[in-house]
C-alpha cells in the first residue's frame, strides 16, 4: 500500500521509528495540514452519519429515558421514583467533584514528551476552568449531563404533566451514548496503561496522585454509575449510533490543537496527552489519531454488546442478583484501587 509518508513527499518508513527529529519539525505545535485533514474529514464523515432529530425523538421518549427496568404497573412509580432518585444523586456526585476541582488551589501539570519531540516539556497550570482540558473531565460532564437530565425526565413523567422539550430528550440521550463508553474507556486505560506505566517511571511515590478519593471516583466511580444506570434503567445504546463516538474523540483533538498554544505561552505549545505532540512526524500522528477513533469506537462496541447482553437477560427473566453480581465483577475487574 501507498504509505503516508511517500504521498507527503517524504521518504522515511511508516510508523513509529518515522518520527522525525525535532530539528525537522515545526516546534510552534501547529498540526500538518495532512493531519487536519483527516481529523475534519472523520469528523465530516460522523456528522453525515449522526441520528436525524426524528430518529432521536423516537428513541428519546419519556417512556424509554424516565421508565425503570424493573417493578410491575403496581411498582411502577416507586421504581420510577427510586430511579430518578438515583440518578439525580450520581449527577450531585459528579457536579460536586467538578465543582470541587474547580473551586479548588489547583495544582501543576508537568508535561512529558517522546525524545523526539520538538516540544519543550513546562509545568502547566490547572486552576478553574483548566481543569476541562482532560479528556476524563469531558466524559465525566457528559456522563453529569446525562444523570441530571435522565433523573428530572424520570421524575417529572411521575404526573404526567410538564416534560421537557423532545430535541432536550433527545440531547440527554446522545449525552448517554457518549458518557456510557467513554467511561469504560477512562477506566480501562487508566487501570491497565497509566497506572502500570506511573509505577514503572516513578514508583509508588508517583501513584499517590491516582489514589485521591476525587481521582479514584472520576476513573472507578464513572464506570460503577454506567453499571447501576444499566441495571436499572431502560436507556439503551443503539450501534447505528456509533458515529457519536469517534466525533467526540474529533471533538476534543480540535480543542487540544486550540488550547496547545494556551496552555503555557512563555514555554510553547503544550498537550496534555503525548500522543498528540503534533512534532512526532506524519505517520505516528496518522497512526496515532486513526488508533484513538478506532479504540473510542470499540470501546462503544463493547458498551453496546454489554447493554445487549442485559437486555436479553432481562428479557428472559433472569434473577436481579445475578445480573448485579456479574456487572460488580466486571466493574471490578475493570477498576484499579491500588498499586
Amino acid at each position: 500500500p501507498v504509505q503516508v509518508d511517500k504521498v507527503l513527499g517524504r521518504s522515511q518508513p511508516f510508523g513509529f521509528d518515522s518520527m522525525a527529529s525535532p530539528t525537522m519539525q515545526d516546534a510552534s505545535g501547529r498540526p500538518p495540514l495532512a493531519l487536519v485533514a483527516l481529523v475534519v474529514g472523520v469528523a465530516a464523515l460522523c456528522v453525515s452519519q449522526l441520528p436525524s432529530w426524528e430518529d432521536l425523538s423516537t428513541v428519546a421518549s419519556v417512556d424509554v429515558l424516565g421508565a425503570p427496568a424493573l417493578g410491575d404497573a403496581e411498582s411502577m412509580a416507586l421504581h420510577t421514583k427510586i430511579l430518578g432518585g438515583i440518578r439525580l444523586f450520581f449527577a450531585m456526585i459528579i457536579f460536586g467533584a467538578l465543582a470541587w476541582l474547580i473551586g479548588g488551589p489547583g495544582w501543576v501539570e508537568e508535561t512529558n514528551y517522546h525524545e523526539k519531540s520538538s516540544l519543550r516539556s513546562a509545568p502547566v497550570k490547572i486552576q478553574g476552568l483548566r481543569v476541562m482540558v482532560f479528556f476524563t473531565n469531558w466524559c465525566w460532564l457528559m456522563l453529569g449531563v446525562y444523570f441530571l437530565g435522565a433523573g428530572v425526565t424520570a421524575l417529572m413523567s411521575l404526573d404526567g404533566g410538564l416534560l421537557l422539550p423532545p430535541r432536550l430528550l433527545g440531547l440527554i440521550f446522545a449525552a448517554w451514548e457518549i458518557a456510557a463508553p467513554n467511561a469504560l474507556l477512562v477506566t480501562v486505560v487508566v487501570s491497565y496503561a497509566i497506572w502500570p506505566e506511573v509505577l514503572r517511571k516513578e514508583g509508588p511515590r508517583g501513584s499517590t496522585r491516582l489514589k485521591i478519593p476525587v481521582v479514584l471516583l472520576q476513573h472507578c466511580g464513572n464506570t460503577a454509575m454506567v453499571a447501576v444506570e444499566l441495571l436499572l434503567g431502560k436507556t439503551p445504546l443503539l450501534l447505528r449510533h456509533a458515529a457519536l463516538a469517534p466525533l467526540f474523540g474529533c471533538s476534543y483533538v480540535l480543542f487540544a490543537w486550540w488550547w496547545a498554544p494556551r496552555a503555557a505561552p512563555k514555554y510553547g505549545a503544550q498537550y496534555m496527552y503525548f500522543f498528540l505532540d503534533t512534532t512526532l512526524g506524519v505517520s505516528f500522528l496518522y497512526i496515532a489519531t486513526l488508533g484513538l477513533l478506532t479504540v473510542l469506537e470499540g470501546f462503544y462496541c463493547l458498551a453496546w454488546g454489554v447493554d445487549s447482553l442485559l437486555d436479553k437477560a432481562k428479557a428472559e427473566g433472569a434473577p436481579l442478583v445475578m445480573q448485579a453480581i456479574v456487572l460488580a465483577v466486571a466493574v471490578r475487574a475493570a477498576c484499579r484501587f491500588g498499586d
